[in-house]
C-alpha cells in the first residue's frame, strides 16, 4: 500500500465504454491515459482534459511508445512514494481496449512496469436494450441514446489490493499475466487472446456487410 494507507497508485479495470470513466471518477477521481480520438468526444473528452490525461496515439512509434510507459511509470512511482499528496492514483484499461464486457483481454504490460501495488476493479453492466459497449455504434449517438434510458446499472467490484512479489517486480509481463488470472478468478470472465487488430478487422468486417446490404435494398428498390 503507499504510504499512509489509501488507494494504491495504479488501478486496473477490464473496459467496456465511456461509461467506465464516470463510475471511476466517483470512486477515485483518478488520471489516466486515454487515446488520443477521445479529446474530441463531447462530454468525455471535456472529462479526459480536465483530469489532466495523458493522450495516446494508435499506431504511434516506438520511440513515443517508450516515452509515454516512461512517463507512465515515474508517474506511478511518484503516487506511491507519498511524496507529492496531490499525486492522483493512475486509471489503467491494461487490455488496452474495450469488450463487450463478457471477456478478458490480454494486459498489456505498460501498467505494471513500476512494480507498485494495484487496486484491481471489474466493472459488470446489467444487460438492457442498450449495451454499454460502444463500438459499433458513434460515440455522440450512443452516449444521447445512453442518456435516453430510464435506467443503468453498474456494479464495481473492487478486490483487495495485488502487492506484486519479487519476482513479479522484475518481470512486468509476469506481473500484468498474474494480476489478471487474480481479476478474472472474481470475475468469472471468459479469457481471450483477442487483438485491437482483432476487433478492427471485425469491425471491418460489419460495416462492410451493412454497406453491401443497403447496396441491394437500394438496387431492389429501383
Amino acid at each position: 500500500m503507499p504510504k499512509g494507507g489509501g488507494t494504491p497508485p495504479t488501478i486496473i479495470s477490464n473496459h467496456v465504454g465511456w461509461a467506465d470513466i464516470l463510475v471511476h471518477m466517483a470512486l477515485y477521481f483518478p488520471s489516466f491515459v486515454a487515446k488520443s480520438g477521445l479529446r474530441g468526444v463531447p462530454l468525455v473528452g471535456a472529462i479526459c482534459e480536465s483530469m489532466q490525461c495523458l493522450f495516446v496515439e494508435r499506431g504511434r512509434k516506438q520511440g513515443a511508445t517508450e516515452g509515454i510507459a516512461d512517463s507512465l511509470k515515474q508517474r506511478m512511482l511518484l503516487a506511491a512514494s507519498g511524496q507529492s499528496p496531490d499525486a492522483r492514483p493512475v486509471l489503467i484499461f491494461a487490455e488496452g481496449t474495450t469488450t463487450n464486457g463478457d471477456y478478458l483481454l490480454d494486459f498489456r504490460s505498460g501498467a505494471f512496469l513500476a512494480g507498485t501495488p494495484v487496486q484491481p476493479v471489474i466493472l459488470r453492466y446489467q444487460r438492457g436494450r442498450l449495451s454499454h459497449a460502444w463500438e459499433t455504434i458513434g460515440p455522440v449517438r450512443h452516449i444521447f441514446l445512453t442518456l435516453c434510458q430510464p435506467l443503468s446499472s453498474v456494479t464495481a467490484f473492487e478486490l483487495p489490493v495485488y502487492v506484486p512479489s519479487e519476482a513479479e517486480k522484475k518481470d512486468p509481463k509476469l506481473y500484468a499475466s498474474n494480476v489478471r488470472l487474480h481479476m478474472n478468478k472474481s470475475a468469472k470472465l471468459q479469457l481471450s487472446s483477442s487483438t485491437l487488430k482483432d476487433k478492427k478487422d471485425y469491425q471491418a468486417l460489419l460495416t462492410s456487410q451493412h454497406s453491401h446490404t443497403n447496396h441491394q435494398h437500394l438496387k431492389k428498390a429501383a
